[in-house]
């Protein structure tokens, strides 16, 4: 009863009471404390893999700089790289030692937490740490609000706003290092001072980062936007309903192996930023003098036209070529100059041999500059002549577009045919569809007309390509995925297969009929399949609860084509951010 006096045995009753209670407690609080530990290895894995990502692109500048041929248009680039790889490292050196400082005020000046690598950066070591497994005071709170916040949240001593600082800085060189280079008569550069008082949490400010951007490249904008932000951090949070600054979120009262993940995060920060920029870097190591997305071979001759017992001399190109892009071209017929966009309208007036001279205007880098050319033609009798309207090859098991004509002759009297394959004849167009067992295998193509043959050509028959598979805006050519992205994606609902611009196919069109996705949370993986192209309610579910430092693969893809025939798709694999 409350207020009376306990037997001997009530009091040992409700002792135990008091200790199973706090044993549970403490049991509780292992966990977590545990958890932040777990937590610091998944980071410390997944920033592993942007490394090998960075070290890639590095290798990439080394392969290029040992080409004689590609070694003064890599210099440039490379020197950026480095420079970049350098703060990098210097960055990531401060945050390491920052953490070893941290873990020192937790278990005491003479426990040693930090390690030398065999890897080095310009003679100088990377420093890891060991497991936090290791450290003794994991529970201790309060070193690290003394070391990076002090007394006042609000505002942080000087070694919580050097914290900052130093990421700042880094994120203004990087993104200058990017950004300020010469192309041709245009100078590109990066306003850091505009971009002064961003704040990623509120949209108000994002208007600064476009300043800043403005006189970059347009093609550099996007990815330096993206490691701005990366390496951005909000001015004040909000805990518990007050505002406080960004240290005293992450420090104040924070378990040290809490802290010590922050500071992992941190790095992983710096990681990605660097990885962003090293990788677009490369990018201009492939960007030609032109921008080029047809490569077809070519045959040039001083004429066209031969009598029985001439002789020619041919030669065969490669012609690489803009195929959206319209040249403008001035050309003279010896009646004057002209100036017109496209095909040039040639009038056979008069048998013989004629040449047409200009000049063509080709955009190198964003500038036209006017190249001269000239063509030599005769006109004769009549010639046969085939070309393929899609490209110089023939797919299999789709109907392929082909002009097939004689010169001097009708379309009506005009005939083409091709050994094994389906022909249809489509107003002036003949549409050849080879059967899959051809794959591999030369057509021989020929005109004929009043039962004489006037033109022949060969054709190889090859599969059609694989087309590039879509969750939402994600595809297998990246390794990382924003939350975010993942969100959207889901919002779609399905996955999407098409071809990209590069491969004018565009009459193919292919349907998702079934895949696996296999999703990886917390050292579990976890596999959902899926008929049609649609999510499943369970996928979409898995995929939602994967957090920063997780993984998912969709796998197992199967595709159609509107041909009926099932082509190979690649996977696609990410980290989330």
């Amino acid at each position: 009863m409350a207020g009376g006096k306990e037997t001997p045995r009530q009091k040992m009753i409700g002792m135990m009471y008091l200790v199973l209670t706090a044993l549970l407690a403490l049991n509780v609080s292992k966990e977590i404390i545990n958890a932040f530990v777990k937590l610091n290895d998944k980071l410390e894995d997944s920033n592993h893999i942007v490394d090998a990502k960075s070290a890639e692109a590095l290798a990439k500048f080394e392969a290029l700089m040992a080409v004689p041929q590609t070694k003064a248009s890599t210099k440039p680039w490379k020197e950026r790289a480095d420079k970049i790889h350098q703060l990098s490292f210097d960055a990531q050196m401060y945050l390491i030692n920052e953490t070893n400082d941290l873990l020192k005020e937790v278990d005491g000046p003479d426990v040693k937490f930090l390690r030398d690598s065999s890897e080095k950066v310009n003679g100088k070591p990377w420093k890891y740490l060991s497991s936090l497994m290791e450290v003794q005071g994991k529970d201790k709170y309060d070193e690290g609000t003394r070391m990076f916040v002090g007394g006042d949240p609000v505002r942080p001593n000087e070694r919580g706003q050097k914290l900052r600082t130093t990421l700042e800085k880094l994120r203004d060189e990087i993104c200058t290092t990017m950004a300020s280079y010469s192309e041709g008569k245009r100078t590109y550069k990066f306003d850091a001072n505009a971009a002064k008082g961003f704040d990623p949490k509120d949209k108000k400010t994002f208007a600064k980062l476009d300043a800043a951007v403005k006189d970059c490249n347009p093609l550099d904008q996007q990815k330096i936007k993206q490691i701005y932000r990366t390496l951005s951090y909000p001015l004040m949070i909000k805990e518990y309903g007050e505002e406080q600054s960004w240290q005293a979120g992450m420090f104040d009262h924070a378990p040290s192996v809490a802290s010590c993940a922050m500071f992992t995060t941190l790095r992983g920060d710096v990681k990605t930023a660097e990885a962003i920029a090293l990788d677009h870097l490369t990018t201009k190591l492939d960007q030609p003098l032109i921008k080029i997305n047809k490569i077809e071979p070519m045959a040039f001759a001083r004429t066209g036209y031969l009598n029985v017992g001439d002789s020619m001399s041919l030669k065969i190109k490669i012609a690489a070529y803009d195929s959206t892009d319209v040249p403008l071209i001035r050309y003279d017929e010896g009646s004057g100059e002209k100036e017109i966009k496209g095909d040039i309208p040639i009038q056979a007036s008069s048998a013989g041999e004629k040449e047409i001279k200009g000049t063509i205007g080709i955009k190198q880098k964003g500038e036209l500059v006017w190249k001269p050319w000239s063509f030599r033609y005769e006109v004769g009798q009549p010639m046969g002549v085939i070309s393929a309207e899609d490209l110089k090859v023939l797919y299999a098991g789709i109907d392929n577009t082909i002009a097939a004509s004689a010169s001097g002759y009708p379309q009506s009297k005009c005939q083409l045919t091709a050994p094994g394959c389906s022909i249809n004849k489509s107003k002036d167009m003949y549409l050849v569809k080879p059967p899959l067992t051809m794959i591999g295998k030369k057509i021989m193509l020929a005109v004929s007309a009043d039962g004489k043959q006037l033109g022949k050509n060969e054709f190889q028959v090859r599969p059609l390509p694989s087309p590039l598979v879509y969750f939402g805006n994600i595809t297998a050519l990246q390794s990382l995925a924003k939350k975010q992205e993942i969100l959207q994606a889901c919002g779609l609902g399905k996955l999407t297969a098409k071809y990209d611009p590069s491969i004018p196919l565009t009459k193919v069109t292919f349907a998702i009929t079934s895949f696996d996705i296999e999703v990886s949370i917390k050292g579990n993986t976890l596999k959902k399949s899926a008929t049609g192209p649609g999510l499943t309610g369970e996928q979409m579910n898995l995929l939602k609860q994967i957090g920063p430092g997780g993984s998912f693969v969709i796998k197992a893809i199967r595709c159609r084509a509107s041909s009926g025939q099932e082509v190979k798709v690649g996977s696609i694999a990410c980290t989330v951010q």
